[in-house]
């Protein structure tokens, strides 16, 4: 179950990396917001790494 959480994790933050990029394009985000976001996206693919390991 554990890898299969961390699997779905990965998926989606290789999914939405992109799309940030393109919202922030279109949207005219504040730039702070691109490196935090992906910071976080960092983090949540380690933890899906560290799932799909256990």
């Amino acid at each position: 179950m554990r890898q299969q959480i961390g699997v779905l994790l990965q998926v989606l933050v290789l999914m939405y990396l992109p799309l940030l990029v393109g919202f922030n394009l279109w949207f005219k985000m504040p730039l702070i917001l691109m490196p935090a976001l992906t910071i976080v996206a960092i983090g949540l693919f380690s933890l899906g790494q560290r799932l799909r390991t256990k």
